[in-house]
């Protein structure tokens, strides 16, 4: 008897953004099961979350393209198991006032001021 981990990744397209084969979307672990005992897991995630930053237009954007979810017990032994097509580029987030970069894998926000000012210098976001 034990209990199973089920991980959820999702596969963006390979466009203009660059982004990982698969990234880790929800994940959760089921009830205790017996041997040969199954279960039911329901497990979410906004489709936002699917976004990749566009640092030229300063937005989060789900491009074109077909991205797959994946659903395994590691990242080593996904399946498909949906697939969204999109049939443009759609722009989940539109930042104004700020400008965000990535610097040693942290990202981190510039907060711009009304005159043009930088305030709030390297306010790290994570």
């Amino acid at each position: 008897a034990g209990r199973e981990v089920v991980q959820v990744y999702y596969s963006a397209p390979q466009g203009v953004l660059e982004k990982p084969y698969q990234e880790l979307a929800a994940y959760g672990k089921t009830k205790k099961l017996s041997p040969g005992e199954s279960g039911e897991l329901e497990l979410s995630f906004p489709a936002e979350r699917m976004a990749s930053y566009d640092e030229e237009s300063s937005s989060w954007v789900m491009e074109k393209g077909t991205y797959y979810i994946r659903v395994g017990t590691s990242s080593r032994s996904t399946r498909v198991a949906a697939a969204l097509v999109l049939e443009e580029d759609v722009v989940t987030e539109k930042l104004s006032g700020k400008e965000h970069f990535v610097n040693e894998g942290r990202l981190a926000m510039i907060d711009v001021g009304d005159d043009g000012d930088v305030s709030d210098f390297l306010h790290n976001v994570l």
